[in-house]
C-alpha cells in the first residue's frame, strides 16, 4: 500500500461546552516515513493548541488588569501579547512555549 497523504487532527475541550479542533494534512514525499510524519503533525497540533492557550491566558490577564484599572500590569500584558504574536507570525512556536508557557500556563494537556 502506498500512502500519499496523511491527516492528523485533535479536538481539545475547554469545558463549558467549548471545543477547538486543530489538525493538518500533509502530502508525503516518495521516501518519507509515514509514522514519523504522523508524529510530527501530532506534535505540531499540540504545540499550536498550547500556543493558542497562552494567547488566551494573556488576554484573560490583560482583561483583568484593565477591569482593575491597573495600567502598569496592562502595559506588561500588552507587551507580552505583542511579542507572542510576533513569534507566532514567524512560526517560532517552540520559543513561545519555552518563554511564555510557564508564565501563562492554563488548564492541562
Amino acid at each position: 500500500m502506498k500512502i500519499r497523504e496523511i491527516t492528523y487532527q485533535r479536538l481539545f475541550t475547554f469545558g463549558w461546552y467549548q471545543n477547538e479542533r486543530i489538525g493538518f494534512t500533509a502530502e508525503l514525499g516518495p521516501d518519507e516515513d509515514v509514522s514519523k510524519a504522523i508524529l510530527e503533525l501530532a506534535e505540531l497540533t499540540v504545540d499550536i493548541h498550547h500556543v493558542l492557550d497562552i494567547l488566551r491566558a494573556i488576554h484573560d490577564c490583560l482583561d483583568l488588569a484593565v477591569d482593575r484599572k491597573n495600567e502598569e500590569a496592562a502595559k506588561k500584558f500588552e507587551e507580552d501579547l505583542k511579542a507572542v504574536k510576533k513569534l507566532i507570525r514567524e512560526g517560532r512556536f517552540k520559543e513561545v512555549l519555552e518563554k511564555y508557557g510557564p508564565k501563562y500556563k492554563r488548564g492541562r494537556d
